[in-house]
């Protein structure tokens, strides 16, 4: 379903000392260039938490450890809020293509190909192609989506993290209320 990429290709940011992303290329059904993203947070309690984990290299591997973690659990799909730094984390909620970052190591443009820039045009930030995105194709409940769109605009946070393209480093509540104004 998705084409891999060599351990080199990854990049690998300390968003700040409790957040650090894993970053490879990833092309939706090896046509369309998505990039994937794993987030890894040190909690409060030192625990560590990884959301929508990458393959497990010996570098990711690496860096999950230096941060003083095992990998001990399966993966599940969520909306995390890491409040101490309002980041909110997700996979497949926020898009933000083009996936500048998850391709900058692989030799490829994050932007060209006709399935790609038919993906940009509906998961980006900016205009309403991401917003007729989640109102037409996503939703198979729209009053539990919409329930749940507005807890999460009530969290108050700045920075996204998304699986699928580059980080939003501020603004991020705004950019999601833009996105889901439909359901709010």
């Amino acid at each position: 379903m998705a084409k891999t990429f060599p351990d080199s290709a990854m990049v690998i940011r300390a968003i700040s000392p409790n957040i650090t992303t894993l970053s490879v290329p990833f092309l939706r059904f090896n046509k369309a260039k998505f990039g994937g993203r794993a987030t890894i947070v040190k909690l409060t309690t030192g625990n560590l938490a990884v959301f929508s984990p990458v393959g497990l290299t010996a570098e990711a591997k690496s860096a999950v450890e230096s941060m003083g973690g095992r990998v001990s659990h399966q993966n599940k799909e969520l909306v995390f809020n890491y409040k101490p730094e309002r980041t909110m984390i997700q996979a497949d909620l926020v898009f933000n293509l083009p996936a500048n970052e998850q391709f900058s190591k692989s030799g490829m443009d994050a932007t060209s190909g006709i399935w790609t820039k038919l993906a940009h045009h509906f998961l980006n930030i900016h205009g309403k192609g991401q917003q007729r995105f989640h109102w037409y194709a996503t939703p198979a409940n729209k009053p539990s989506f919409a329930e749940s769109a507005k807890v999460v605009a009530g969290w108050g946070f700045d920075r996204i993290i998304p699986c699928h393209g580059d980080v939003i480093e501020s603004e991020g509540n705004e950019v999601f209320k833009r996105i889901f104004a439909w359901h709010l």
